[in-house]
């Protein structure tokens, strides 16, 4: 998906220091610019707010498509996880 893509991206440019990937599983990229935190529960983020320490970019990837889970998911993933 476009995560993946963002992912090759950011790891492949020499403007990119660092890149710290929050993900619901791991990715299978290496790479010594990357750290990967596998996040089970996307509405707490307490436990890995450290995660966000100098951080200059964020993309927001996370997503699911339309009418594969009820509207309220669709609505907690999509706009409340962001917020």
């Amino acid at each position: 998906m476009i995560g993946g893509l963002v992912l090759d991206r950011c790891v492949a440019s020499d403007q990119v220091n660092r890149v710290v990937s929050l993900t619901r599983r791991p990715s299978g990229h290496t790479s010594d610019k990357l750290m990967e935190v596998v996040i089970s529960d996307f509405s707490d983020l307490d436990e890995s707010a450290s995660c966000f320490d100098d951080i200059d970019v964020v993309f927001y990837c996370l997503g699911v498509y339309t009418g594969t889970v009820d509207r309220d998911t669709f609505r907690e993933i999509t706009v409340d996880y962001p917020e």
